[in-house]
C-alpha cells in the first residue's frame, strides 16, 4: 500500500481533515493541519504507523508573525518520514500537549517551550520538570 493511500485511510478513520498533503522528496511527507486537529492527527499516526514521536521541532517565521511546529513519525513500510505541520500565531503560541498520550514527545515539548515560548497545554510536566528544578549541586545556578 502506498503511504498516501494509508494517510487517506487514517484521515477517514480519525475524522481529521488535512489542509494539504505534500511530498518534499521521496522520503518525506508533510500533513498540514490546524491546531484543533493537531493532537488527533498525531495520535492517529502514532497508533497506525506504530511509531513514537521521532522528532518534534519549531520554526520561527518572523516575516509572517507565525511559528510552525513539525512533529515527525516514521513509517516502516514504505520507509518514509511523516510530518504533521501546524502554524501558530505569535500572539497566542499554544498547542495541545502530546506528552500525556505519547511519552516520547515530552522532552521535545519542553525544549520547544524553552526556546520559543510555545506552551504545550495540558502537559504533565507543565511548570517545570526534574531536569530544570533544583537537581544540580548546591550553589549551581540554573
Amino acid at each position: 500500500m502506498d503511504i498516501k493511500d494509508k494517510i487517506k485511510e487514517i484521515e477517514e478513520r480519525s475524522g481529521v481533515q488535512f489542509r494539504n498533503v505534500s511530498e518534499h522528496n521521496d522520503r518525506e511527507l508533510y500533513l498540514d493541519t490546524g491546531r484543533d486537529d493537531f493532537l488527533k492527527t498525531c495520535l492517529a499516526l502514532h497508533k497506525e504507523l506504530g511509531s513514537p514521536v521521532r522528532i518534534f521541532f519549531a520554526e520561527d517565521d518572523p516575516v509572517n508573525g507565525k511559528f510552525r511546529l513539525y512533529c515527525g513519525f516514521e513509517s516502516a513500510a514504505p520507509a518514509k518520514w511523516v510530518f504533521v505541520r501546524i502554524e501558530l500565531p505569535k500572539e497566542n503560541p499554544v498547542c495541545p500537549s502530546l506528552s500525556k498520550e505519547i511519552f516520547s514527545a515530552s522532552l521535545f515539548e519542553r525544549e520547544i517551550f524553552e526556546m520559543f515560548g510555545i506552551e504545550p497545554v495540558g502537559s504533565p510536566t507543565q511548570g517545570g520538570s526534574n531536569f530544570t528544578t533544583r537537581s544540580g549541586p548546591r550553589g549551581f545556578i540554573h
